[in-house]
């Protein structure tokens, strides 16, 4: 083979592999937001569970209807719990209205990045100010590039532009994921 030829191999070769990287940082990006919805969709429907009052009464019914049959000084034990029920627990089994507290908010601006860090289970996270507190970001739903950029801009101590989902529940931050980096 001439130089000619080995040149249009190596840069064949190399925009394949190029292509073949690309693309499997698009499907993992991709997966990584499928798997975020699914969670907030999971979550929807286990609260719209936990609502319905003929699903917690059909749960609560055979607790409920031993408890009713004892008497005063009577108690029961179930093979599930190992703990003893009397009449006084009938009320821990009427129905509760659940109150689904979960708020989803997106924020964009300048934020501080102060640090990172990979998790034991492969998450990647950036530490930010957030509300003029330190907060951890999850970072696995943007590409590599944008994490360099914030790996940079907390080496140099900048502000970078970021817009981000923060999920609270009963007001307080429960997660905190980085969409993009502007």
């Amino acid at each position: 083979m001439e130089s000619k030829d080995k040149l249009i191999a190596i840069i064949v070769i190399s925009a394949i592999v190029g292509s073949v990287y690309s693309y499997s940082q698009f499907l993992t990006h991709d997966e990584n937001i499928q798997k975020i919805k699914t969670q907030n969709e999971n979550a929807k429907i286990i609260a719209d569970l936990a609502k319905n009052k003929e699903l917690q009464n059909a749960c609560n019914a055979p607790k409920s209807t031993t408890l009713k049959t004892l008497k005063d000084d009577e108690s029961v034990s179930f093979s599930n719990g190992g703990n003893s029920l009397t009449k006084n627990d009938l009320k821990n089994y009427d129905f509760k209205e659940i109150e689904d507290t979960t708020q989803t908010e997106d924020k964009e601006g300048a934020f501080s990045i102060l640090g990172y860090e990979k998790t034991n289970d492969g998450r990647k996270k950036f530490k930010i100010i957030l509300d003029n507190k330190n907060q951890w970001a999850n970072a696995d739903i943007i590409d590599v590039r944008a994490r360099m950029a914030l790996a940079k801009a907390s080496i140099e101590e900048r502000e970078v532009s970021l817009k981000l989902r923060v999920v609270k529940e009963y007001n307080k931050i429960k997660e905190v994921v980085i969409l993009s980096v502007e």
